[in-house]
């Protein structure tokens, strides 16, 4: 089971692919679990990829959960230039977060991720796009970290 963790408003700050990470991530869940904070909501592992592979958007309105589609991430892959922009700011919240994980298994995937990301041959891809990143990589068979990961 994934976990998804709401703000008051009910917008999505953070996902989870199971508890150990999120126990390891953020320690604080509780404050989500208890609702002291936010609201924590399991969500299935299935729509935990779709929501990592930028192919379903979250909507929570403090009792019910759904899903819809988006189109969000593909603004990223017009061209390569800004396939390159999207890269480089996920390298930089990965850079902001990875000392922090140094000793864990998520800073292992964090390290794998941000190699991965470095070695993409932009030029190779074809433009636009009609898949996120994420979902680009992972259809190649590559394990990805979303953004909604990385706190």
């Amino acid at each position: 089971m994934a976990y998804a963790l709401f703000n008051e408003h009910h917008d999505l700050y953070f996902v989870s692919k199971d508890i150990d990470q999120l126990t390891s991530q953020y320690p604080g869940y509780g404050i989500y679990q208890n609702r002291i904070h936010g609201s924590m909501v399991e969500i299935s592992n299935s729509d935990f990829d779709l929501v990592c592979t930028g192919q379903k958007k979250i909507n929570y309105d403090g009792t019910n959960i759904s899903f819809e589609d988006t189109t969000e991430g593909l603004v990223y892959t017009n061209s390569r230039n800004d396939l390159k922009l999207r890269i480089d700011n996920i390298i930089f919240n990965i850079d902001r977060v990875i000392k922090r994980y140094s000793n864990t298994n998520f800073g292992l995937e964090l390290t794998a991720y941000k190699n991965l990301l470095q070695g993409i041959d932009i030029e190779s891809i074809a433009y636009p796009m009609n898949v996120t990143l994420e979902k680009y990589l992972k259809d190649q068979g590559h394990p990805i970290i979303s953004t909604l990961q990385v706190v």
